[in-house]
């Protein structure tokens, strides 16, 4: 008889087991539940501070997107091409659900402020993660990882 091995499917629960056991090899210290929930910003000091964290967390994923737009057709590789395809994916809806949450609580629309991080992400790192695959390798292991 054959035994066929299959990847399990990506789901929250799978992620959170996968977590947990990371946590319990090497952090068992920190707690797997929190000890409260988590409050909404309360002062115009703290939405303030929430929407700029939100908008460096979209931009991040938003220089994601763009940087493996650019540079997918470069790879021969179909592999690593769907591989990038599927961060594309999951990045942009990372950054539109981020800008989605910035809105709700600041209400106003975050895009321009999105897109003026992103440049200086661009403006930092040049063309360096386009270049070649070294400066790719580099970017993924730098902003993925």
């Amino acid at each position: 008889m054959t035994a066929i091995l299959t990847r399990p499917a990506w789901t929250t629960d799978l992620e959170l087991e996968i977590f947990d056991k990371l946590l319990e090899k090497h952090a068992p210290h920190i707690p797997k539940k929190r000890s409260q929930e988590p409050r909404s910003p309360e002062t115009n000091e703290e939405r303030e501070n929430f929407y700029h964290f939100r908008v460096a967390g979209a931009a991040h994923d938003l220089f994601i997107v763009q940087v493996c737009a650019k540079i997918i057709d470069s790879f021969p590789d179909p592999e690593l091409q769907l591989f990038l395809s599927r961060q594309i994916g999951d990045d942009g809806a990372h950054a539109q659900n981020t800008r989605l949450r910035a809105q709700a609580i600041s209400g106003r629309d975050p895009i321009e402020d999105i897109q003026k991080q992103v440049q200086k992400h661009w403006d930092y790192m040049g063309d360096l993660p386009i270049r070649n695959w070294q400066g790719f390798l580099a970017f993924e292991l730098h902003y993925e990882y």
